[in-house]
């Protein structure tokens, strides 16, 4: 014991401690308020907002009057949104609602006292009255009693349910064998099932591990100096990993020596890898290199306890003690409203029209505990300090007793069926719609509320003021889709899986076919989907093999690193490919290839499916006719699916495919856009409309239909082939614009690698030799979609021959450049032409004198004579056909400049609209020799028709285009104009 002193001494050594000088910073009058969480915090200041308004509403109110206390109740009661589809609030929520209202009314005043203590008297502000006990006593009793019968409000709107056995495997098996969401990292996938097993296993509350939503900002959650990892020897002699984790428990802030902590290990019965969680635990801990004296996971795998030793603690590398044991996507702690929206919609996915939450696995989990272990370890388990929590909230209605086994005095009481039953409260079904079918979004678009809403969108498109307005109009038709697609899952008829069949229209699985399309595209999950499934222990051969897979899937960047057929060696050129985009990378390597094989090959095509190339016509036809004679090969989808950026699968026609008296090339023609295979299906289906079977009865399904849109919503359904528009509805010629666009800016990588690069471009007269093409064969038209020899591209001429470069969003001023021989051209974009300023303009008029006048935010454009003789004295027959490419003497990669020359051009006959579609000008024309093109173009496509453009615009006033660039092509017609005054002076113009 301490040595006894007395008062006097003891206040002595206080005075004489340093720390003495600190008081009188703290030691004062002032109230000493709990600290709230921020969660706390947002609802009380919720609870004010709605006072403040309803104050403005009824001015002169007063929280301690009775009945302006009720009036405030009911108002608030009829304003919360219901959930759990229902219209109506709980009854508890309301409750809730007034709680939040007293209890911030009395933090404010409590702060408000706070600070007149600091103030003179002058200065002091007047307190808000503190609500009467009568008055809060009779408004809560109000709630109860009056308020719940006349509003008819559902006591508890969400009965307790249990996560069970099945559930967990359900989920399991969807995320590791068929899920085909596209995470933000590929590590997500183990990191997530990670904390989903041992929030399971563990029987802990979402916000112990990770995050709570009710301590938002605080970091709070596991990190590794709270864990203990193990390598331990078990009762069979065999090794096996451990791992104790410390859970931050409910009502344990300050009593950190209290908080329950739960061991994880291998099992003790041997069960499918992706069952085990220490699997993922030391795959994770090997990829962020988080053991101080182990490396490898030979290193870990070889360890063995000694002898005299039965567990051997294994340390952490200083470096990662600080670091969340289970990471977000931003590297920081995970949270727990990120990880119950992820565990929501993978709940949607693995077919749960109500997808089980963490609690319903704890329910269970603690369920199971009590029926094994004694009261004091269940209240210690769940971090639990009071019995009763149990039993009045988690101990399930049927208590598990078998009546008949007691009656009769059985040896053996079964347990198995009332878990069963319990399990039954979260129900699956295996084709749960992911998408509202077409026949209910059809229904859905001809309702009153849905037209309503798309109308008032048309209203107010034109307004640029009306952001707020436009952004509760889309919320709204948000919550009709969600509404409508809660209510078709409540009302879609369940099976039996093994009666599902995917060729039934009533059958919507094409989502879960989406991995199976694109699962070549992953080697590591396309090994996972199998080998997680296998029963091992991790140190077996099939144990080590998923351990390496997980350790490269954590450390990938992205699911899909390259496409099989389109590797990075498969490069020719000088641009380094590493650092783009899964998008633009496969395009640039499809496109790169196929110019390089192009130079000995007259035919080049690139099997989609199988990733293989041919390169002779023979080869090529046979390759088609083996996948029509094994349907099982073509998939039933024929949409293009881009899968993490990149094409997993080509689209195919239903019509050519379904068609036996075409070639097998043509059946199998593949399209990589979705716009063109979009315009080719509608083109094709519209010439044969009158036939009411699926054009794929011979190859995949055989049914046939009373009415044409029946088998429409067959085809969307099951085919993935839509003739209907999407929900957004584009806006018609004449409809004008939706006011000022927003300024889109430029890629500035892009524009800093143009001059790093320094490329020009010249223009060349190539209008002898344009006339004098052939005419080509009808399945290059520009008004066919074409086939995977172009690419998939459009057919007219581009800029330059990589895509990657120069985009359809460039400026005119990074691609036509600044004249340097003095010409007019000097000043085609020296007005205003930085890409900054580079917009659409509002409205063109032209007067009766012919002046342009171009009312826009750009002030610079000057406005242009079109009776100038400069302007006129233009033959539009005698106009040369320009083409942009680049200047030979300042290319480095002559394979594209060669590939360039070969390209074809098409000539423009007649340009018939113009539109802006997503703030970009679009043109529809009419190509020379063909029929009417029912496809966008840009404006870039037309160089070769300058005065086309300039004509068209003269005869529209009212069409849209972007001043600078018709001004652009006033000077490309003049330049035109002089060339061909002048044909010895005919030499390539530098822009």
């Amino acid at each position: 014991m301490p040595r006894k002193i007395s008062p006097e001494a003891f206040f002595e050594r206080a005075n004489n401690n340093v720390a003495i000088e600190k008081k009188k910073d703290v030691v004062n009058g002032k109230q000493v308020l709990k600290e709230l969480q921020p969660k706390t915090k947002q609802n009380y200041a919720r609870a004010l907002a709605l006072w403040d308004q309803y104050e403005k509403q009824n001015p002169g109110v007063s929280p301690n009057i009775i009945e302006t206390s009720k009036d405030y109740i009911m108002s608030v009661a009829l304003g919360i949104e219901g959930g759990y589809g229902s219209v109506k609030p709980g009854l508890g929520t309301v409750v809730q609602y007034y709680k939040d209202f007293t209890a911030g009314w009395r933090r404010a005043r409590m702060e408000e006292e706070q600070e007149n203590e600091d103030k003179t008297e002058e200065g002091k502000k007047e307190l808000v009255k503190v609500i009467s006990p009568i008055v809060t006593l009779s408004t809560s009793n109000f709630i109860k009693y009056e308020l719940y019968n006349i509003l008819e409000l559902p006591l508890r709107k969400r009965l307790r349910r249990y996560g069970s056995q099945i559930h967990f495997l359900h989920l399991g098996t969807l995320w590791w064998k068929n899920d085909w969401f596209v995470l933000p990292k590929p590590r997500r996938r183990p990191e997530l099932w990670a904390l989903t097993s041992a929030i399971v296993f563990s029987t802990s509350r979402i916000g112990e591990y990770i995050e709570s939503t009710c301590r938002i900002g605080s970091g709070r959650g596991l990190r590794f100096k709270g864990t203990i990892f193990a390598v331990f020897r078990n009762k069979c002699g065999n090794t096996e990993f451990a791992v104790q984790l410390e859970r931050d428990a409910k009502c344990m802030t300050f009593t950190p020596d209290k908080r329950p902590e739960h061991a994880l290990h291998e099992g003790a019965e041997t069960r499918p890898l992706f069952c085990n969680p220490m699997l993922v635990i030391v795959a994770m801990c090997i990829a962020r290199n988080a053991f101080r004296d182990y490396k490898s996971i030979d290193e870990i795998l070889a360890l063995e306890p000694p002898e005299d030793e039965q567990m051997v603690h294994l340390h952490w590398n200083p470096s990662v003690l600080e670091l969340p044991f289970f990471e977000g996507s931003d590297g920081k702690m995970e949270t727990a409203s990120a990880f119950g929206r992820y565990l929501r919609e993978w709940g949607f996915r693995a077919g749960y029209n109500e997808p089980p939450t963490v609690h319903d696995f704890r329910a269970e989990g603690l369920i199971l505990t009590d029926r094994n272990y004694s009261q004091d370890t269940r209240m210690k388990q769940g971090g639990q300090r009071d019995p009763s929590v149990y039993r009045d909230h988690y101990a399930a209605n049927n208590a598990g007793v078998d009546g008949q086994a007691t009656f009769f005095h059985d040896k053996n009481h079964r347990t198995d069926i009332t878990d069963l039953f319990r399990s039954l409260h979260i129900t699956r079904n295996p084709e749960l719609w992911q998408s509202l079918p077409a026949e209910k979004r059809h229904e859905l678009e001809q309702s009153a509320e849905f037209k309503d809403v798309e109308a008032n969108l048309e209203k107010f498109s034109d307004n640029a003021l009306s952001k707020n307005e436009r952004k509760e109009l889309q919320a709204r038709k948000r919550k009709l889709i969600s509404e409508a697609l809660r209510k078709c899952r409540e009302e879609q008829p369940a099976r039996l899986a093994s009666k599902v069949d995917a060729y039934k229209k009533e059958c919507t699985g094409r989502h879960r076919t989406i991995f199976e399309r694109a699962r070549k595209l992953m080697p590591v999950r396309d090994r996972l989907a199998s080998s997680m499934f296998i029963v091992a222990t991790i140190r077996s051969d099939a144990g080590k093999a998923v351990l390496q897979d997980l350790v490269e899937l954590y450390l990938q960047e992205e699911e899909v690193a390259f496409r099989p057929g389109l590797e990075l060696d498969k490069c020719h050129c000088l641009r380094k490919t590493d650092s783009q985009s899964a998008a633009t990378r496969w395009r640039h390597i499809y496109s790169c290839h196929r110019k390089w094989l192009k130079k000995d090959h007259e035919l080049v095509e690139f099997c989609f499916l199988c990733s293989i190339w041919f390169v002779d016509q023979e080869g090529w036809n046979v390759h088609c006719q083996a996948h029509l004679n094994k349907p099982e090969t073509i998939p039933t989808q024929c949409n293009p699916l881009t899968y993490g950026g990149t094409l997993a699968a080509p689209g195919f026609c239903p019509d050519c495919l379904g068609n036996e008296s075409l070639p097998p090339e043509i059946r199998m023609q593949q399209f990589l856009e979705t716009a063109e295979w979009k315009d080719h299906i509608h083109n094709q289906h519209s010439e044969d409309s009158k036939s009411l079977l699926c054009p794929l009865h011979k190859l995949h399904c055989g049914e046939s239909f009373m009415a044409l849109q029946e088998l429409q919503f067959h085809l969307e359904d099951v085919h993935c082939v839509g003739f209907r528009s999407n929900l957004k509805r584009a806006r018609s010629v004449g409809e004008g614009r939706a006011g000022p666009a927003k300024r889109k800016r430029v890629s500035r990588r892009r524009l800093s690698r143009w001059k790093k690069e320094d490329l020009e471009y010249g223009f060349v007269d190539e209008s002898n030799t344009f006339r004098n093409q052939t005419k080509r064969s009808s399945h290059s038209t520009p008004a066919k979609a074409p086939s995977s020899t172009n690419s998939g591209f459009s057919p007219t001429p581009e800029i330059i021959s990589d895509q990657n470069v120069i985009e359809d969003d460039t400026p005119p001023s990074s691609w036509c450049g600044e004249s340097k021989n003095g010409s007019d051209s000097e000043d085609a974009f020296s007005d205003g032409a930085n890409d900054e300023d580079w917009e659409f303009i509002d409205d063109v008029t032209i007067s009766e004198s012919g002046e342009v006048d171009v009312n826009e935010r750009n002030d610079n454009f000057q406005s242009i004579n079109f009776h100038e003789e400069s302007w006129l004295g233009l033959r539009p027959e005698c106009a040369s056909v320009m083409r942009v490419q680049l200047d030979p003497a300042l290319s480095a990669h002559k394979d594209e400049q060669n590939e360039e020359e070969e390209e074809e051009e098409y000539e423009v006959e007649k340009i018939l609209e113009a539109r802006i579609l997503w703030r970009k000008l679009k043109y529809r024309v009419k190509w020379v020799g063909y029929d009417d093109d029912q496809k966008w173009y840009n404006a870039a496509n037309f160089k070769n028709s300058p005065h086309k453009l300039y004509n068209f615009h003269k005869d529209n006033p009212a069409k849209p285009g972007p001043s600078q660039r018709l001004k652009y092509w006033m000077n490309c017609w003049k330049e035109d104009r002089d060339a061909e005054d002048h044909p010895d002076d005919n030499k390539p113009v530098d822009r």
